[in-house]
């Protein structure tokens, strides 16, 4: 472990007495890289080919149960929501990240635009339903429902699938109060927030509105989690009992804080702090509570690399974590947001580990044609290659006990390759950019589900 990272968890008396601790939670592994290969992929081709399959059979752009709320995976004919304002964050990083390589590329984003008009109102809508729900009310704050896909989503392609299954309809037959808020669905909520934040030109209009519709998506989810009794625990409106899964979000809350604090101006953060152990003590209160949950890993970094929660090590730290956990998506991430560049020389980590591009491309280049899937061989087999464990991406899967069991040929929706396709494409540029343009089955799908173009002056520029 470097001297740097080491001073990042060891930065408090707390953490002082206990390091011994904190260094065997945190595995030391031999130097490790992805195998580097010729570019054989068209990066752009190859995202607007995902892009068209995810618009084409995992969302449906529209402001109806279900609507701009991404469909986790579908086996068969069966389609699964699940974790699904998890979902609707990450998709509003690819949406964020979109953006910013249309800026690069110089072409227009109308349609990006458009589908992020939506994306935001499904959130309101999840919200107003809960609230409605459980406080008699609609209002758009901290509580939400996870989804409201119901049995009339399949009429949206009729004969494309057979079944759905989600949260909503799970919950609705035996207990409401499962089916709300949790404190992973916020982090990757913020985490797109923070992308879309950085993308939006406030000097446009259009863009300025939603920007303004995001911040004030994010206070209104500050003032429920934060404002009732300033402890970071998240309760259900009326009776105030926690919400059952998730409620506690002070271990955590300062990369939510530092990620707000990224987005609003200062007099919309006015009286909001972090929890004192998390202010101090981020990551260590949750690695040695926590040590052996992948989950936690996973939400560290995240957390960490959209708030810059180290600061000028950040870098080091998200690196160090990659190291043990294979998650070389965050400092990515980090970078392409704070402007900080990956680690490159070894003495930064003592020798043991960097990132190269070469290590990023092979990722994208061993990408299945058709998208991910259960089965793939090159670790594109599971939901979210950036957030679940290693075994449970590396196929054949080794299940344990009480794991969501993924039948083989399962397929899942992309987002998490189209994430990395586009922090790629900002980061290290190259001629892939100036091709990257939606392909016509996209266009032809989104003006089937929304009507899209309309007659009328662009509400966006083109570069």
């Amino acid at each position: 472990m470097s001297i740097r990272f080491r001073s990042i968890l060891v930065g408090s008396a707390f953490a002082l007495l206990i390091a011994t601790v904190t260094t065997l939670s945190v595995p030391r592994f031999k130097k490790t890289t992805f195998r580097g290969l010729a570019s054989t992929t068209d990066i752009s081709d190859r995202y607007w080919s995902y892009r068209e399959r995810f618009l084409k059979k995992f969302l449906y752009v529209a402001d109806v149960p279900g609507g701009s709320l991404p469909i986790d995976h579908i086996h068969q004919k069966n389609i699964k929501f699940g974790d699904t304002v998890s979902g609707l964050g990450t998709y509003l990083t690819v949406l964020g990240t979109e953006l910013a390589v249309q800026r690069k590329a110089g072409v227009a984003s109308d349609h990006t635009l458009l589908e992020i008009k939506f994306a935001l109102r499904a959130f309101e809508r999840l919200s107003e339903q809960a609230n409605l729900h459980f406080a008699g009310k609609k209002e758009v704050n901290g509580f939400f429902f996870r989804d409201d896909a119901d049995e009339s989503y399949l009429n949206l392609r009729p004969g494309a699938f057979d079944s759905i299954n989600s949260d909503y309809i799970d919950f609705r037959l035996v207990n409401w109060s499962g089916n709300v808020t949790s404190q992973d669905q916020l982090v990757e909520l913020f985490m797109g927030y923070r992308f879309l934040h950085q993308a939006l030109d406030r000097n446009i209009p259009v863009e300025k509105d939603l920007d303004d519709r995001i911040q004030s998506q994010l206070v209104s989810i500050l003032k429920y989690v934060y404002g009732q009794k300033k402890d970071w625990v998240i309760r259900i409106p009326r009776t105030k009992d926690k919400v059952l899964r998730g409620p506690n979000m002070g271990a955590f809350s300062k990369g939510f804080f530092k990620i707000a604090k990224s987005i609003l101006p200062a007099e919309k953060m006015k009286g909001i702090k972090p929890a004192f152990l998390s202010k101090v003590a981020f990551p260590l209160f949750q690695i040695i509570f926590l040590p052996g949950n992948w989950f936690v890993k996973s939400m560290i970094m995240e957390l960490g690399a959209a708030g810059d929660v180290w600061g000028k090590n950040t870098q080091v730290a998200l690196t160090e974590f990659h190291q043990a956990y294979d998650f070389p998506i965050w400092p990515l991430a980090n970078a392409v947001l704070t402007g900080k560049k990956l680690i490159t020389d070894p003495y930064e980590t003592d020798g043991r580990t960097i990132l190269t591009q070469e290590d990023f491309k092979h990722l994208i280049d061993v990408l299945p044609p058709q998208g991910p899937y259960m089965g793939d061989p090159n670790g594109w087999s599971s939901f979210h290659r950036f957030f679940v464990e290693k075994r449970q991406r590396t196929y054949p899967v080794k299940w344990k006990k009480g794991d969501y069991v993924i039948p083989d040929g399962t397929e899942f929706n992309g987002m998490d390759a189209m994430m990395l396709m586009n922090l790629y494409l900002i980061y290290f540029g190259g001629p892939d950019v100036a091709t990257y343009k939606p392909s016509p089955g996209y266009l032809t799908e989104l003006h089937a589900q929304t009507g899209w173009p309309v007659p009328g002056p662009s509400p966006s520029r083109t570069q």
